[in-house]
Order: C-alpha cells, then structure tokens, then sequence
C-alpha cells in the first residue's frame, strides 16, 4: 500500500496546551460568533462567504480582532508582528 497525504500533509495535531492557548488568544480577541456578526453587520455566521473586506467598519475592535477576520474569514494575508 502506498504513502497516504496524511504521510506527507505537514498538518499535525496540537497538544491539550496549544489548543489552550489558542483558545484564550480567541477569547481574548473577542473573536466569538456575536461579535463577528455584529461588527460585520452579519445576521448569521454562515453569511460570512459574502463579507467584503472593503466594506468592514472595525473602528471599535481589538488589532488582534482585525488580524483574525482578516486571516480567516477574509483569507487575507497579515504582517508577521
């Protein structure tokens, strides 16, 4: 039987301590299905495929906020610092 992606896929599972991480860095971000949809004028999270970038008014959000819709929910590329 051959190699498989999962062989070669450079995804791997995080420990309980990264998710946790990630998580808290979430939360504290406000990065939360209430928050995105208010400030992205959204009434349901599976509206977010129609969001412009453009359009986004984050005057009164976090830059973390800004750097995490930009990276996932407008697949946008953000500076490394």
């Amino acid at each position: 039987m051959g190699a498989s992606f999962m062989d070669h896929a450079p995804v791997r599972m995080g420990t309980a301590e990264e998710f946790a991480r990630v998580a808290s860095a979430l939360r504290d971000a406000q990065f939360d299905e209430e928050t995105i949809c208010r400030t992205l004028k959204l009434e349901d999270m599976s509206d977010v495929g129609s969001v412009d970038e453009d359009q986004i008014d984050s005057a009164n959000t976090s830059p973390q906020f800004q750097a995490l819709t930009r990276l996932f929910l407008c697949l946008s590329l953000v500076p490394r610092p």
